[in-house]
């Protein structure tokens, strides 16, 4: 069923999403190593946080750590107004909710612009991919 659903969303996709989802990706795993947020822009945190939602309330997939996520969601709260300043675009400006934010939720999301919902499918394919490595590299190790 999800992958039907998520099969018609993207029908007609531009081929770059798969590129900007592998950017992504490399984000996440970028913060999953520890980086600091204000190593990113607050229009990269905000569709890096609309992505993430969309991964997590409508595939059941997580492309960061919880904590990581709660974090994120902790630091777009706190700087909320510098974030809406600095032009927080891409399907997330009037859906990037203080509430949400504060309930380290993203459940609203099914209202975010389609090119985050095209983003998020290909992220899917790219974690995925990039644990899948880790996970052989580490094994090849090990024996």
């Amino acid at each position: 069923m999800a992958a039907t659903a998520a099969a018609k969303k993207t029908e007609g996709v531009n081929p770059l999403w798969e590129e900007v989802a592998t950017l992504f990706d490399k984000d996440y795993e970028t913060l999953d190593a520890g980086e600091p947020f204000a190593f990113f822009s607050f229009i990269r945190l905000s569709n890096l946080y609309g992505v993430a939602c969309i991964c997590y309330y409508e595939y059941d997939f997580s492309p960061v750590e919880d904590h990581i996520f709660d974090g994120l969601c902790h630091y777009l709260l706190e700087f909320y107004d510098q974030a809406m300043e600095a032009g927080v675009w891409g399907g997330i400006a009037g859906v990037l909710d203080r509430e949400m934010l504060k309930a380290g939720s993203g459940y609203h999301c099914k209202s975010f612009r389609l090119p985050l919902h095209n983003i998020a499918f290909y992220v899917i394919q790219a974690t995925a991919r990039r644990k899948y490595a880790a996970r052989q590299a580490h094994a090849s190790k090990a024996t």
